[in-house]
C-alpha cells in the first residue's frame, strides 16, 4: 500500500487489454485454480450492480475474447437458460466506431440461441474512471470502475 506500487507494471502487463481481461476472466471463473470458487464472480457482480441468484454461479463459464456476428467482446460470463453477462474492458484504448451498439446487437442474438430472458443481460463497461460509454446508446450499460472492482 506504499508508494504507487502496481502488480500489473511489475509483472509487464501494463495497459495492455487483452491481459486485464484475461486475469479478471481468470478470477470470474468459478472452477479456476484460485481456488476461491465463486468468490470473485459474486463480487464483481455485485460491483457491477447485477443480480444473480448465487445458485447460478457455480456451473457458469467464462471466456475472453468472444466472437459475436459484429464485434469480439473482452470477456462473456454465461449460464445458458439463466443469465449473460458482456464486460467490455477499456483500460487506454478508445471506443470503436459504434462498438458498443455491435456489441449489444450481438449480445442479444447469443442470449436469444441460449434462452436467456431479456431481464437477464447485462452489459457491463469496465474502465478505470467508470464513465458510460461513448459509441452508441449507453443506456443499457452499467458503467463500472477499476476501483468497485479492487474493493
Amino acid at each position: 500500500s506504499a508508494g504507487q506500487f502496481s502488480l500489473l507494471d511489475v509483472t509487464g502487463v501494463g495497459n495492455d487489454e487483452v491481459k486485464h481481461s484475461s486475469i479478471l476472466a481468470w478470477l470470474l471463473t468459478p472452477d479456476a485454480q484460485h481456488g476461491c470458487g465463486t468468490r470473485f464472480l459474486h463480487l464483481f457482480l455485485k460491483a457491477a450492480d447485477v443480480s444473480i441468484p448465487q445458485e447460478h454461479l457455480p456451473d457458469s463459464y467464462v471466456r475472453t475474447e468472444f466472437s459475436g456476428n459484429e464485434s469480439i467482446i473482452d470477456i462473456l460470463i454465461c449460464k445458458p437458460g439463466r443469465f449473460l453477462v458482456y464486460v467490455e474492458n477499456k483500460t487506454v484504448s478508445a471506443e470503436g466506431l459504434h462498438q458498443i451498439d455491435r456489441e449489444y446487437r450481438d449480445m442479444v442474438r447469443v442470449a436469444a440461441s441460449l434462452r436467456i430472458p431479456h431481464d437477464q443481460m447485462f452489459p457491463v463497461f469496465l474502465t478505470p474512471g467508470g464513465q458510460p460509454p461513448t459509441s452508441g446508446h449507453a443506456r443499457p450499460w452499467l458503467p463500472v470502475t477499476y476501483s468497485d472492482v479492487a474493493r
